[in-house]
């Protein structure tokens, strides 16, 4: 999943589609935000009636049919697979897709013994990228005010992430950019797992795990306080006691 990003600097400079980039050199970022959480208000990039839009909208996917906003802080991702299946996806998928620019995202390393540490991924150079996401636009229908907010996409995790989970967002590759906003027969193929050696890594702060801490020492890399040979996947939603039972089975297996 993609539970934390960051965005900073001049990121609108490398969108490199004339198309796109022409369409957002007016917009006034926001500050830097180095720890970006659920429920944030971020911007992303989309198209509509054959413009090309930029705006700030709610991290946090909130159906038309929702009768509240208050589910958004449990759609903040949404699995490739199922985004033609998904009553709350499906749409999005035909109408309101969009890109979430990027400097980089965390995921936890766990360790089999409970200890969790942050870890960031994001491009050599520091150059920013741009997640495939779905926004949606929901009215409140006893004050008729609107809220507009988006999810992020994810695919597979590569050969790099999946020692940390089993899934990452869905980066975009700069060919497949006006495919993903503007082709629906071809948006299907935007979505694919981005190149392990494409991404760098590295282990940072705990103080990432505090909302509140916003700062670019927060991607200061740091020694990983756990041992290697401890460190485990994380465990997908009903699979925590299967995956358990291997890895003590494995560890048995090496006493004989």
């Amino acid at each position: 999943m993609c539970g934390r990003y960051s965005l900073h600097g001049d990121w609108k400079q490398s969108l490199t589609p004339s198309d796109i980039k022409e369409k957002v050199e007016s917009f006034e970022p926001k500050p830097d935000n180095y720890n970006v959480t659920p429920l944030s208000i971020m911007p992303v990039i989309y198209q509509s009636d054959q413009k090309i839009h930029i705006e700030p909208m709610i991290w946090g996917f909130i159906p038309v049919w929702a009768k509240d906003p208050s589910m958004a802080s449990k759609m903040i991702n949404a699995r490739s697979e199922t985004l033609h299946e998904k009553p709350s996806f499906k749409h999005a998928l035909k109408r309101r897709r969009c890109m979430v620019p990027m400097s980089g995202f965390f995921e936890w390393a766990h360790s089999s013994k409970g200890k969790k540490q942050p870890v960031y991924m994001s491009m050599p150079h520091s150059n920013p990228f741009f997640a495939a996401g779905l926004w949606e636009e929901w009215t409140d229908k006893e004050t008729f005010s609107t809220l507009r907010s988006f999810t992020i996409i994810t695919v597979p995790a590569n050969a790099k992430i999946v020692a940390y989970h089993e899934r990452m967002p869905a980066i975009l590759h700069e060919e497949d950019m006006l495919f993903w906003l503007g082709s629906e027969s071809k948006a299907d193929a935007a979505l694919r797992t981005f190149p392990e050696h494409l991404l760098i890594s590295k282990f940072v702060s705990l103080d990432v795990n505090n909302p509140k801490m916003n700062s670019a020492s927060l991607l200061e890399e740091v020694q990983l306080d756990i041992h290697i040979e401890n460190l485990i996947p994380t465990i997908p939603p009903g699979k925590k006691k299967l995956l358990l039972k291997n890895i003590n089975e494995n560890k048995q297996s090496t006493l004989f």
